[in-house]
């Protein structure tokens, strides 16, 4: 009988050291992105995770604003797919991988440049062939407000869970 092989999955391990619920500060080793890539050039840091939850920031700069100075909603979507794609992360044991089946993504506000924007993922489903995840980004001025957060996008993903190699 052969020995299937697991990869190990770093963040899946952090995450499973919280309460569920609750989100962890990441080690910048593990929030590191390869330099050049998409995440990279728009500024996306991973900040925390849990299983099946992430958040992370990213200020906007000149490279996120469209033709009338305001972010461009692709940026938003990138950024929001790419928290909802480490809380995918968080949210699978090793050796198991995920591919997006869809997205949408609601654009409800507006950011100003310099402003530093949050997105944070939380589980709708985490089957075990699908994961859906809904993702808040807002202000980060708006994190610790006792009032409800201005949303600037909303976003949901669905994403494929393949079979572990």
């Amino acid at each position: 009988m052969t020995e299937r092989s697991t990869k190990h999955n770093p963040l899946h391990d952090l995450a499973t050291q919280v309460p569920d619920g609750e989100l962890c500060p990441v080690p910048t080793v593990l929030a590191t992105t390869p330099a050049g890539c998409l995440l990279d050039t728009l500024g996306i840091t991973l900040t925390h995770v849990g299983v099946g939850r992430a958040r992370a920031e990213m200020v906007v700069t000149p490279v996120h604003l469209n033709q009338r100075g305001a972010p461009q909603g692709g940026a938003l979507v990138a950024f929001a797919d790419a928290v909802a794609g480490w809380a995918s992360d968080a949210g699978l044991a090793g050796g198991a991988d995920f591919t997006t089946l869809e997205v949408k993504c609601n654009l409800l506000g507006r950011a100003e440049l310099g402003a530093t924007l949050v997105a944070v993922a939380s589980p709708v489903h985490m089957g075990r062939r699908t994961l859906v995840h809904d993702v808040d980004v807002f202000r980060a001025e708006h994190e610790s407000s006792p009032q409800p957060r201005r949303l600037v996008a909303r976003f949901s993903c669905t994403q494929l869970v393949l079979s572990a190699p």
